[in-house]
């Protein structure tokens, strides 16, 4: 009909219409063809499996059937997959045809090894031999179902069905992240070093003899300098001697971050029982703006403690288990503080070898070299 532009609302013509009929009832002949889809023997045993293509075409047809070929005990051929196409209306030799036949039969073939994959019987396999050995990772579930099955694209497989393992899932959730929020506008704009300072208190030192002592850290917001102090007790007099050391040598800061320490909020209390209106008077100092972090966020006192970390990890290897005097860790400490500030802001690079770079230092110490070989040898001589 299609080649004679016959229309579908035309009545066929006797010889097309018994050819039909004919067709119409051999149709009934498909009920007693049987196509054996049982793979058993792949299961376990078999000691070669391959699959086969054949491809074939003619003037009247095209067509493309895939087998399986499984050796166990004897040899067992079974259909996959077949597809049937008329040639096209236009005249066509047969070399085309077969051309055309064996792209049926790629195609076809790569179909039956998509299916395969996704085999819900090979998923459920995987899934079994992944449950049984304790959840096992990629690797270590290839290796055992290579012991007893052979997996099309075992690799891709695998890791897709394990993707859908709710339970290793749950366990390789990370943790919900928050963005961090911007900085707040004092530690983003210009101000001078320690104008706004945050400080805390980074650990316990036993020095020679038994005692103990604190140290004190104060950092600048903004370039992230610092300034070590030691406290010979934790009360709010010992901090405010600190804090009018801190002042005496490094300036008097406009803000201060701290924690809810009972010492910093002691001399918070203090400040704001000063009478500013008679300070006024007969003088141009600003009064200081406390800022303490909220009771149960600790981490806004972030800036500052990623430092007491720094100082940590340099003390515990200089220190090491040696008990020092007072006048030894006040040394300590100072060099200590000296290393931190010389760390520069930017990776040095080595093509730039002329170029200076930028530290903290850079923004309020003049003098850019802190070693004392001089001293190490006055020491060395003095100790020996």
């Amino acid at each position: 009909m299609w080649k004679d532009n016959i229309p579908w609302s035309r009545e066929i013509k006797n010889n097309m219409k018994m050819e039909f009929l004919n067709w119409f009832e051999e149709l009934s002949s498909l009920k007693n063809l049987f196509v054996s889809r049982c793979f058993s023997h792949a299961i376990s045993g078999q000691h070669g499996i391959s699959i086969h293509t054949f491809c074939d075409a003619s003037q009247f047809a095209n067509a493309a059937a895939v087998f399986i070929r499984i050796e166990y005990a004897d040899i067992h051929v079974n259909p996959l997959a077949a597809k049937l196409r008329v040639p096209p209306v236009t005249t066509t030799n047969i070399p085309r045809l077969e051309l055309l036949a064996a792209t049926v039969g790629a195609r076809a073939c790569t179909s039956v090894i998509r299916a395969h994959q996704r085999y819900q019987v090979v998923e459920r396999l995987i899934m079994t031999e992944h449950k049984k050995n304790s959840h096992a990772r990629l690797q270590m579930l290839l290796n055992v179902l290579r012991e007893h099955y052979w997996i099309l694209n075992a690799r891709k497989t695998v890791r897709s069905v394990l993707s859908k393992c709710v339970i290793c899932l749950r366990h390789a959730k990370r943790n919900v992240t928050t963005p961090s929020a911007s900085l707040p506008e004092n530690r983003i704009k210009d101000f001078a070093v320690f104008e706004i300072t945050g400080f805390g208190l980074a650990g316990t030192l036993y020095l020679k003899g038994g005692s103990k002592e604190w140290i004190c850290i104060y950092t600048c917001a903004v370039f992230r300098a610092v300034h070590f102090e030691l406290f010979l007790s934790l009360t709010t007099e010992a901090f405010l001697q600190s804090f009018r050391r801190f002042i005496a040598r490094r300036g008097r800061p406009s803000i201060v971050y701290c924690d809810n320490g009972g010492n910093f909020i002691g001399a918070s209390n203090y400040f704001k029982s000063v009478n500013w209106p008679e300070i006024a008077q007969f003088s141009s100092m600003r009064r200081m703006q406390w800022l303490f972090n909220p009771p149960t966020a600790s981490w806004r006192g972030g800036f500052w403690e990623r430092l007491v970390g720094v100082i940590k990890h340099i003390l515990r290897r200089v220190l090491g288990k040696a008990f020092l005097p007072y006048e030894e860790m006040i040394t300590v400490l100072c060099n200590t503080e000296s290393i931190i500030n010389s760390r520069e802001y930017i990776h040095a690079s080595e093509k730039d070898s002329e170029r200076i770079h930028l530290s903290h230092n850079s923004f309020w110490q003049d003098f850019r070299q802190i070693g004392v070989p001089d001293l190490d040898q006055v020491d060395e001589v003095v100790l020996n």
